[in-house]
């Protein structure tokens, strides 16, 4: 009758063929969940979805307790990802192939991560300083071509006119596959913030 049990831990969820069993310790109760039903406004679905009874209620884990790791084989949406404290709300892909020179002009609107592919060397150009307080770029190396040894396409970042990064009115320092770094205005200049450069 039990052949298919699988017990994740003990005190988390039971599965007996299409049952769900959730042991909740506070209570010492178990929780009959079959397909359709609906257990603490969650409801799972015939087709194995777990779904909420209300558009963007429920969480899933907290600050407190945290999941530990995720393994996913598909795609995962998310309007704001906090990496660590980081907030990633717009991912821009910055394709060079029809840019002559290679070189683009990045706007603030354009903040977040930037993931740079391209086939050759290229130069971003950061907007001015002091009107871009708390404005940060995190800039990824995504040219896997075999072209994109170690400094044969590199990602340099230009501060507007005079201004510096880190002291330097130019950081050459994106130049491998994966590298990346994250850089962000005070309203003066920019500072590296972050990043594993390679």
């Amino acid at each position: 009758m039990f052949k298919h049990i699988k017990v994740l831990t003990a005190s988390m969820i039971l599965i007996v063929g299409s049952i769900i069993a959730v042991y909740s310790i506070p209570r010492d109760s178990i929780n009959q969940w079959s397909a359709g039903t609906d257990v603490l406004g969650l409801t799972l679905q015939t087709d194995g979805a777990l779904v909420g009874q209300v558009d963007n209620a429920n969480d899933l884990g907290s600050s407190t307790y945290e999941f530990k790791d995720g393994y996913f084989d598909g795609t995962i949406y998310v309007d704001t990802l906090d990496v660590d404290g980081a907030l990633l709300e717009s991912v821009t892909i910055l394709t060079v192939t029809d840019f002559l020179d290679a070189a683009i002009t990045l706007t603030p609107a354009q903040g977040g991560f930037i993931v740079v592919k391209s086939s050759d060397s290229v130069t971003l150009t950061l907007p001015a300083a002091s009107t871009n307080a708390g404005l940060s770029y995190t800039v990824l190396h995504g040219s896997s071509t075999i072209a994109s040894a170690d400094g044969a396409i590199t990602v340099t970042l230009d501060g507007n006119a005079s201004e510096t990064i880190d002291g330097a009115t130019t950081d050459t320092d994106i130049d491998a596959y994966y590298d990346v770094l994250k850089i962000t205005c005070d309203g003066t200049e920019w500072y590296r913030t972050g990043g594993n450069i390679h």
